[in-house]
């Protein structure tokens, strides 16, 4: 397996991130850690499943990693937003790209 930058820096953070996990403690910011090591733990997934098994399909995996990326990153989002237009505007579009992303898991042959 190849370890490329991106697996690289996505420890560093996710060290940075349990470094300072007592700040995050009680906030928003605490899922964060929990987002960075899945993050981290798809991205060696998909590696692994490339290099070392030799498999040039690995879509299934980054389709999850995007449906648990939009959901986090809406919610996240929708949290901070007070615009009720922008709320509904957030979870429909949240709500299409991961019916999307489900799509192309479900019925999508490479």
């Amino acid at each position: 397996m190849r370890i490329e930058l991106n697996h690289i820096v996505e420890f560093i953070s996710l060290l940075a991130a349990i470094w300072n996990y007592k700040f995050l403690k009680g906030t928003i910011y605490e899922y964060f850690v929990w987002y960075i090591g899945f993050i981290l733990y798809a991205e060696l997934g998909a590696s692994y499943f490339k290099y070392a098994l030799n498999h040039t399909y690995n879509m299934h995996i980054y389709l999850w990693v995007g449906i648990v990326d939009i959901s986090f990153k809406s919610y996240f989002l929708y949290s901070f937003i007070r615009s009720r237009i922008f709320k509904r505007i957030i979870i429909v579009c949240a709500s299409v790209i991961v019916c999307y992303f489900l799509f192309l898991f479900f019925f999508f042959q490479r």
